[in-house]
């Protein structure tokens, strides 16, 4: 959060993991930011076998 005073809190939560509060002697506007987080990494897999085809039979159970 940045208010229009200059002050700026960060983070998420307290030390106890509760939302924060932020109090001012006046009203004022604020300025809400959230990190950006990183892309996520995409991977590829392999599948390595031979290329004949496999029939699979599925049982359904009650």
């Amino acid at each position: 959060m940045k208010f229009d005073s200059g002050l700026v809190i960060s983070g998420k939560t307290d030390k106890l993991g509760r939302t924060k509060m932020a109090y001012t002697p006046q009203e004022e506007n604020i300025a809400l930011t959230r990190p950006e987080n990183p892309p996520l990494k995409k991977e590829q897999y392999y599948r390595a076998s031979d290329n004949q085809q496999v029939e699979r039979v599925m049982e359904f159970k009650e």
